[in-house]
C-alpha cells in the first residue's frame, strides 16, 4: 500500500540552467531511490527485498518516460515485454518512470510491477519533463544495452529485435 516518491527538487535561487540542477538532484538520489523502490515492491508482494547480489546485469534495459499513460501502459508492457523475451529472453529489465502523471499511470506502474518481475516503476513526485524523466530512467539502467521508448506505442516496440540486429552489424 505504500508509495516511495522522491521528495520534490527546492526551486533553484538563481537564474540559469535549473533543468540541469535538478537533473543533477534526480541523478544523485536515483540509485538510492531505485533499491528502495525494489525493497518495497518486494515486500509488497511478500518477498524478500533483493539484494544486488541478487540482481545481476541484465543484457537489455528498456527505459520508458510516462506522462499520463494509464491506458496504454498494460498494452505497452506486453509489447514491449514480448519483444525484449524475442530479443534476449528472460534476461531484461522494462523501467517505467512515471513523470508527475495526473491520470493513475502511477497506479497502473506499480501493478505492472508487482505483478511482473522484470518490469521497474519509478514515480516523481511531480512532473519534470520528458528529458529528466529519461534521465532519471537512464541512470537506473542497469543492462548491457539500454533502450529509451516512449511508452505511447507510438514507435512500435516489436522493431526493438531489429535495431539489436543493427546494433550487431
Amino acid at each position: 500500500q505504500g508509495q516511495l516518491m522522491p521528495r520534490a527538487a527546492p526551486a533553484a535561487t538563481r537564474q540559469g540552467n535549473v533543468q540541469s540542477d535538478e537533473a543533477a538532484r534526480l541523478a544523485d538520489g536515483a540509485s538510492r531511490l531505485a533499491q528502495l523502490n525494489a525493497d518495497l515492491m518486494a515486500r509488497l508482494a511478500g518477498r524478500p527485498a533483493p539484494t544486488a547480489a541478487d540482481r545481476p546485469r541484465p543484457a537489455l534495459s528498456v527505459v520508458a518516460p510516462c506522462y499520463n499513460e494509464q491506458d496504454v501502459l498494460p498494452l505497452f508492457v506486453e509489447r514491449m515485454a514480448a519483444a525484449c523475451r524475442q530479443a534476449v529472453g528472460d534476461d531484461y529489465e522494462l523501467i517505467l518512470v512515471n513523470d508527475g502523471s495526473r491520470d493513475r499511470s502511477w497506479e497502473v506502474i506499480s501493478g505492472l510491477a508487482q505483478a511482473q518481475p522484470g518490469v521497474v516503476g519509478v514515480n516523481l513526485a511531480r512532473n519534470h519533463g520528458h528529458q529528466l524523466a529519461a534521465s532519471a530512467g537512464l541512470t537506473l539502467a542497469r543492462g548491457e544495452r539500454v533502450l529509451l521508448i516512449d511508452a505511447d506505442l507510438q514507435d512500435p516496440p516489436e522493431l526493438l529485435g531489429e535495431m539489436m540486429t543493427l546494433c550487431d552489424a
